[in-house]
């Protein structure tokens, strides 16, 4: 039969892990070393790898292929926005063709109805009603220009929507309808 000692746990020495206070402080400074050079070393790799991408775009811009294909580039894309222009002056060319109502005989009345000083930046056309933008060096060129095309027999309800002035021009709005269209469209 065993015995059973009561006490023994007072008796015998306590089983240690092993650390004494020279391995967790050893332990500590290695933590606390690893923690501090890393990001040292990784401060310094983003650095090199930094200049190493400066110097690689400084070649890859100064070579005479990245600017001869710079100039390429835009004349490619100026030549794209002129064919972009080109399609839409097709495109006016045909539906002014298409359309007997405005014929060169009334773009001749818009444009000697036009003064000195005024100039148009777009013009609207539908089947009845014209829209002009522009600008004008004054507001008497923009009234004489109203002036004129109510003189003009084949317009008629020449209204000027908006006047404004800015960066020393003025910028105006103007709309009219064409005389007898419904009676051309019916012949």
């Amino acid at each position: 039969m065993r015995d059973y000692n009561f006490f023994e746990p007072y008796i015998t020495k306590k089983r240690s892990i092993g650390l004494t206070k020279a391995s967790v402080t050893k332990l500590i400074i290695g933590i606390a070393f690893v923690l501090v050079i890393l990001p040292l070393v990784n401060l310094y790799l983003i650095h090199r790898l930094e200049n190493e991408a400066a110097h690689v775009n400084q070649l890859a811009y100064s070579t005479p292929d990245y600017q001869q294909r710079k100039e390429i580039e835009a004349k490619e894309n100026t030549t794209k926005q002129k064919q972009i222009y080109l399609e839409k002056l097709k495109d006016l060319d045909r539906n002014m063709t298409n359309m007997d109502i405005i014929n060169d005989l009334l773009l001749y009345a818009m444009n000697d109805a036009v003064p000195e000083g005024l100039f148009f930046q777009s013009i609207s056309l539908d089947m009845e009603k014209v829209q002009i933008q522009g600008i004008a060096e004054s507001r008497v060129a923009i009234a004489e220009f109203q002036h004129n095309l109510k003189k003009t027999p084949n317009f008629q309800e020449v209204f000027v929507s908006t006047i404004s002035f800015d960066s020393g021009v003025y910028s105006f709005d103007i709309s009219f309808l064409i005389k007898d269209v419904s009676k051309r469209e019916t012949n």
